[in-house]
């Protein structure tokens, strides 16, 4: 096979995995098309941000590793204190952004970087997506077993991701 001819590339597995120069390419979606585009002629701007990106993610996953067992007892401490107590997403709330607060110096680089982050839009991202993933994994592990200390901080990890 010389060519290759997709109509709907998607995530391009199959295109990326056959690193054919001949290829022609097409989806419904315009973003998607110009996202190959710019990976095809090797976009300055759109490498230098996704290296970025790279980068604050690298960042983020340290932040997971240097603060492992605060992490852990956060998550065990909700997991222990779930009633119907409409106090607690307050509570936890609080106790993630003194979190975020408490250890800025390891943020800070992502904090500055050219994707215009705002501190308070990011803290409250991290609080909903935290928390939100604290909840789910706390129903996961009761209803189904207890997840490893990994699965736990994996999981934090991505939501602190989503967040930024």
């Amino acid at each position: 096979m010389n060519a290759l001819l997709s109509l709907f590339v998607s995530g391009g597995a199959v295109y990326f995995a056959l690193n054919k120069s001949n290829s022609i390419i097409n989806d419904k979606s315009d973003e998607l098309i110009n996202l190959y585009n710019f990976i095809k002629i090797g976009n300055e701007e759109f490498l230098s941000k996704l290296n970025e990106l790279f980068h604050n993610w690298s960042l983020l996953e340290k932040v997971i590793e240097n603060n492992r067992k605060e992490l852990l007892n956060l998550y065990k401490n909700y997991c222990n204190e779930i009633v119907e107590d409409n106090n607690l997403k307050i509570k936890y709330n609080d106790k993630i952004c003194e979190f975020v607060i408490s250890h800025s110096e390891e943020f800070n680089g992502v904090l500055t970087n050219h994707f215009n982050i705002k501190i308070d839009n990011f803290i409250h991202e991290i609080q909903k997506n935290l928390l939100s993933k604290i909840k789910r994994m706390c129903k996961i592990s009761k209803n189904k077993g207890n997840l490893t200390d990994s699965n736990i901080l994996e999981n934090m990890e991505a939501s602190l991701k989503s967040a930024f």
